[in-house]
């Protein structure tokens, strides 16, 4: 019994305890406990029984953080026991195993080390991925990203060449939008897109529109140099085409697709619950790449890959930080009329404004102001500025080119269009220039056989308002603004290129003009690019004017003032009474009162209304009337030699006091037009017209505080103030010398008549030492002497 006994122990030794040793010496032995982090997991992935031999194949799956390997063992299934499936992780719709005899011990106990076992049979192999699926290759889906930012590096097979594209991709705004710096024209190349294919593409200075992008986004004169297929294109294919993943690391996968027309490999990591795409090669038929080829292979590299809210992808998509279209075009881009903005037309332009505009010259760092006034009514136009080398003054909206003889000091230059005439006032010296108004002004239009008239408001943009696009809205200087775009070709390709951007202040905002006006929907400002052609890789040239104080009431008469161009000889000093009270002649402010009078005695007398300056309203002696005192010019004759006068209806000095003094030597009315739909009428007392002196009109009352502030600077002044000191103290010294000599006596100078005192009876000096004594005046010789009287 003993020996039967130690032959059954050495059986069961030999056949069942000493291989399932080995296989766990087999397991252990390549596994550096000390190097790898602890085992927190081990799988009996399958059981492979093979009821043709007497074999039967155990794979199991350990891993940890930092690595996966797998081990298998080679036994006799004869002598292997029954493995039944552990209670934690039942498996179900298994076969019964092949050998169904009962162990002693199973191998997988109720451990937690040991998550899942089951028997195979001959039929095949099921992989642990089927026992416990693995939740990022079953659902790689929910793992991906669909707001990003990204820059790779795109290796183009067919040709070699490389290249740089960003992309950015917002789901919630279905906007993609990509950029490429062309190395080959030297041009930055974007594309602002829909998901759904529609957007413009664009490249240096030029934009198109297309419904085929984001193929056609770096196609360009007929050539796709650069094929591209989306990141979000390949990640929708990929999970839309049930593409089939792969785990290759403990956090790489690899995810394929295989179709007719496109291939896709991509590797992807695992980096903080998001699948980053780490490599990824595309190929398929060239259009669907972005190429004019019939197959067309593409692979990058990512360079960056960052998972980003939609609120910083709308920031980087629209830089402004106003709601606007994510597709907004570049600054100075010009793109066709489309649906990616809402219609709007360009607001319309006063018939009247004063602006004072701040040109800024980009490249060169030059700055220069002006003030602008623009009166379509009365057809004057004046600009104040001070003209400087290569800097491009504008009058409002265009170029205003200058004499080159002009001096770099403020000049007011005037344009009358009721005369053609053009005066050049120096604000420094009070020196005129009077000319005929240059055909190629820009706010000049010509005409045939006729002198030139004022431009329109629209026509001074020099580009068919109607040509403005709207390109959505942008801050300038802070304040939430509308921009409109238009574009200035030359006659061919090759002339200079030019883009016009407009900007009108939001009709959210409210600007406050003078004291209590509020006006909305005002110009802010106005930017204009060159470029050398259309087909320019880039802008050389940016010229920005910014709005300030801008006015649609009627401009100042003082930006009119030519009186400096005439000398006062040349000048009546008149007086005329109205009919009616002062409150009711300024209810609607003074300024509008002077200005249609103004209007109204210019055009009674046939004159331009440049002429007439110096205009005062005062009450009269009158019950119930006000005297308007004005100064009536002569008419200005052309300084400039080789122009030749304009002959218009307008009538000399005389000629129109003539008229004037005829028109009101009668009771009659006079029509003042306070604005374009009110009117007052008033009466004009008989004969009250008169000639008064220069003394007695009230422009005369400050005219030498004018003087002195016209013709003397500070440092004049000074010198004065100086001179008269030295003077007084030298008149003083002199005034104290004749009073000490008077005090003293002075002598009798035959040849100083005017210090000779004959009624002085004080000592006299003597005028040398030497003095003849003779010449004294004896001295007293006493009382008379008496007799004795004894």
């Amino acid at each position: 019994e003993a020996a039967v006994e130690a032959d059954t122990v050495g059986f069961l030794y030999r056949m069942w305890f000493l291989p399932v040793y080995q296989l766990i010496l087999c397991l252990l032995q390549p596994v550096n406990l000390q190097v790898l982090e602890p085992v927190n997991k081990i799988n009996i992935s399958a059981i492979v029984t093979n009821s043709e031999s007497d074999y039967t194949d155990i794979y199991v799956e350990t891993n940890n953080k930092s690595d996966i390997f797998h081990k298998s063992a080679h036994f006799n299934h004869s002598f292997l026991p029954n493995f039944e499936t552990s209670s934690e992780q039942p498996v179900a719709d298994l076969k019964p195993a092949v050998d169904k005899r009962p162990a002693r011990e199973p191998v997988t106990a109720q451990d937690d080390s040991l998550t899942g076992a089951t028997e195979l049979t001959t039929s095949g192999f099921v992989p642990m991925s089927k026992l416990n699926p693995d939740p990022v290759t079953s659902n790689p889906a929910k793992y991906v990203t669909v707001n990003y930012i990204a820059k790779a590096l795109v290796l183009d097979k067919g040709s070699g060449s490389q290249y740089t594209i960003s992309e950015i991709h917002c789901k919630d705004e279905e906007t993609i939008q990509l950029s490429l710096v062309d190395p080959r024209r030297n041009a930055t190349s974007t594309c602002s897109l829909y998901t759904g294919g529609f957007g413009h593409a664009t490249t240096g200075v030029r934009c198109r529109l297309s419904r085929n992008l984001p193929q056609e986004c770096f196609c360009w004169d007929g050539l796709c140099l650069y094929p591209y297929y989306t990141i979000s294109s390949t990640i929708q294919q990929l999970v839309t085409q049930n593409g089939k993943m792969n785990r290759s690391g403990s956090n790489t996968f690899i995810w394929e697709l295989e179709g007719n027309n496109l291939v896709i490999s991509a590797l992807f990591r695992m980096v903080d619950g998001f699948l980053v795409p780490i490599e990824i090669e595309v190929s398929g038929i060239g259009y669907t790449l972005g190429s004019k080829d019939d197959r067309t292979s593409i692979k990058y590299s990512i360079l960056q890959f960052e998972p980003t809210d939609p609120v910083k992808l709308r920031m980087l998509l629209n830089p402004g930080d106003v709601e606007t279209s994510l597709l907004q075009q570049a600054p100075g881009i010009f793109c066709p009329r489309s649906n990616l903005h809402p219609p709007r037309n360009l607001p319309d332009l006063p018939n009247q404004f004063s602006v004072k505009i701040e040109t800024i010259v980009e490249g060169q760092n030059q700055v220069s102001y002006s003030h602008h006034n623009y009166d379509l009514q009365h057809k004057l136009v004046s600009v104040k500025l001070t003209p400087r080398i290569h800097t491009p003054p504008s009058v409002f909206l265009t170029t205003l080119a200058l004499a080159p003889h002009l001096l770099p000091q403020t000049y007011n230059i005037i344009h009358d269009f009721n005369t053609g005439l053009q005066y050049t006032v120096s604000e420094r010296t009070g020196n005129c220039t009077v000319e005929n108004i240059p055909s190629w002004m820009g706010d000049a239009a010509q005409m045939q056989g006729r002198p030139v008239r004022l431009k329109l408001a629209s026509e001074l943009l020099q580009v068919d308002p109607a040509d403005f696009v709207y390109s959505g809205r942008r801050k300038i200087r802070g304040i939430s603004a509308d921009v409109w775009t238009a574009e200035k070709d030359g006659e061919t390709e090759s002339d200079e290129y030019s883009t016009i951007e407009l900007y009108f202040s939001d009709a959210d905002w409210t600007m406050q003009l003078q004291e209590v006006n509020e006006v909305k929907n005002i110009p802010l400002g106005m930017s204009t690019y060159y470029a050398d052609s259309r087909t320019a890789p880039y802008f050389h040239t940016k010229i920005t004017s910014h709005y300030f104080e801008f006015s649609g009431s009627h401009p100042s008469w003082k930006m009119f003032d030519i009186s400096k161009c005439l000398s006062n000889a040349d000048r009546l000093y008149l007086r005329l009474t109205l009919h009616v009270s002062y409150g009711q002649l300024v209810q609607f402010s003074l300024a509008t009162a002077q200005d249609s009078i103004r209007a109204a005695l210019a055009k009674s007398a046939g004159v331009s209304p440049l002429r007439l300056v110096d205009l005062f309203l005062s009450s009269s002696k009158n019950k119930n009337s006000v005297d308007v005192w004005f100064v009536l010019l002569e008419k200005p004759e052309i300084s400039i030699k080789g122009d030749k006068s304009i002959h218009t209806p307008e009538g000399t000095l005389a000629e129109a006091y003539k008229v004037l003094a005829t028109v009101f030597r009668e009771e009659t009315k006079l029509r003042l037009q306070l604005d374009s739909e009110r009117n007052m009428l008033v009466g004009v007392i008989p004969y009250s017209l008169q000639v008064v002196g220069e003394t007695g009109h009230p422009s005369s009352r400050n005219r030498s505080y004018m003087f002195l502030r016209t013709h003397y600077t500070a440092g004049s002044m000074a010198g004065l103030g100086f001179s008269m000191a030295v003077l007084g103290l030298s008149i003083g010294i002199l005034v104290g010398f004749l009073l000490w000599k008077r005090r003293l006596g002075l002598p009798n100078f035959p040849h100083i008549p005017h210090l000779h005192f004959p009624q002085c009876q004080a000592t006299p000096i003597l005028s040398s030492p030497t003095t003849d004594l003779a010449q004294l005046t004896p001295a007293y010789p006493g009382p008379p002497l008496q007799e004795p009287r004894y």
